[in-house]
């Protein structure tokens, strides 16, 4: 984290997950076409659960770009983002469990 905060990022509002490694991935990409796989492993304890986030700092950008793995952390912050007027975009790419309703406009409030 020493590194991150020396190139100026603000981490204030980071979750960190004590005795639990990394997120690990891996890009291939087909040279002649540009198709990409990706392989992951990320332990399960690293998974955002709603309680972790809070309104000011997901709200604190000026856009929210999410992947859909956190479910329903990820529900929450788009909540948030999109009643604050923040953009919101989606990599989706692969299906995840809350991959449609994340498309959803406008989402309910909870």
């Amino acid at each position: 984290m020493n590194e991150l905060v020396a190139e100026g990022l603000d981490l204030a509002g980071s979750v960190i997950a004590e005795g639990v490694p990394n997120r690990f991935c891996v890009v291939l990409v087909e040279e002649s076409s540009g198709h990409r796989t990706i392989v992951r492993q990320r332990d399960p304890r690293m998974w955002l659960r709603p309680d972790d986030l809070t309104r000011e700092t997901v709200c604190a950008g000026r856009a929210l770009h999410l992947d859909g793995h956190e479910g329903e952390a990820a529900l929450q912050a788009a909540r948030w983002a999109k009643e604050a007027g923040i953009p919101v975009s989606v990599d989706a790419e692969e299906p995840t469990q809350f991959r449609e309703e994340l498309f959803r406009s406008p989402m309910s409030s909870s």
